[in-house]
């Protein structure tokens, strides 16, 4: 009972999103509150519900692949599953999950974390990149004309 407790505790103050999974149905036993303030819906809109039928899901085909990828493995990692929030803002995602045995019976947590910061400080350093590479190679075409211009042979 301490650890059930324990457990609870853990998940209802994680700061990462944290469903519980029933294995054979995939139906939301649990949604936790920052899962809940990420995708600006109650967890009683969650509860109850098939995992890759939940309107949170960009790909919902994606989804529902993923949990039979998670039956047959017994664990997945995604590094990019996009969510859309109840306004309508995408949410890039960390998704990890794993199957594990709650007295005869197996559960699955999915602990998610939104990484929608970190993809767009990616994306930012990526046209950074561009843009420095562009400028050497208009730089460095400067200085071949310029230097063909004064000595064409």
């Amino acid at each position: 009972m301490e650890s059930e407790l324990s457990f609870r505790m853990l998940a209802l103050n994680s700061q990462d999103g944290i469903l519980i999974v029933e294995w054979t149905s995939g139906r939301i036993t649990l949604a936790n509150p920052y899962l809940c303030r990420l995708l600006e819906q109650d967890s009683q809109d969650l509860i109850d519900q098939v995992l890759w039928e939940i309107d949170a899901f960009e790909d919902r085909l994606r989804a529902h692949n993923l949990f039979l990828e998670l039956q047959a493995q017994g664990t997945v990692r995604y590094d990019d599953l996009r969510l859309i929030s109840a306004s309508g803002q995408r949410k890039h995602v960390e998704f990890v999950s794993n199957v594990y045995l709650v007295g005869e019976e197996q559960v699955i947590p999915c602990n998610i974390r939104n990484i929608s910061d970190r993809k767009a400080v990616e994306r930012l350093a990526a046209e950074r990149q561009a843009q420095v590479l562009q400028g050497l190679e208009d730089t460095v075409a400067a200085l071949v004309s310029r230097s063909e211009a004064r000595d064409p042979y």
